[in-house]
């Protein structure tokens, strides 16, 4: 059993000794620790088809069940206990190719470009302009407010 909030899951989801991961989410926008999963190498994974969950946990990758109903969670977690070595194998080789496929870095990063940066406006950009300084000689165009400066200002010129 892993505590809900885990820093480093991987060295877990990769332990021997793991017989499932079950993931039994009564609403899931996306479905990241079965993707965790899949790449760490996990199976099974028993996930209710809760929102992203039902995109990722489909009888190639693992097993799923129905959301907040604990009747058809336990035939599902009971069937992951029951696999065969070569079942086991075959469900973390598609896990992996699922998130291969979807989720890498490359993929992700041209889906964004692809379909929100044209959303975002354009920027323009930054024209370099000169600052005065006093080692060129040149003074700001800038009015002052204080009549002593004013006056020694127009003196000056």
């Amino acid at each position: 059993m892993l505590p809900r909030f885990q820093q480093e899951p991987r060295g877990s989801l990769t332990h021997p000794a793991l017989a499932a991961l079950v993931v039994p989410s009564r609403a899931e926008p996306f479905g990241r620790i079965p993707l965790e999963a899949f790449v760490a190498g996990a199976a099974p994974v028993v996930a209710t088809s809760a929102g992203g969950l039902a995109e990722l946990v489909t009888d190639q990758t693992g097993f799923a069940a129905q959301p907040s109903d604990p009747q058809s969670l336990a035939p599902a977690l009971r069937q992951a206990l029951n696999i065969t070595p070569g079942d086991r194998a075959r469900l973390r080789a598609a896990g992996r190719r699922l998130a291969a496929s979807r989720y890498d870095y490359e993929r992700t990063v041209h889906r964004f470009l692809t379909h929100i940066a044209p959303w975002a406006p354009r920027a323009q950009p930054l024209q370099p302009h000169p600052v005065p300084t006093a080692r060129d000689g040149t003074t700001p165009d800038v009015q002052s407010a204080n009549e002593r400066v004013v006056r020694a200002e127009s003196t000056q010129q």
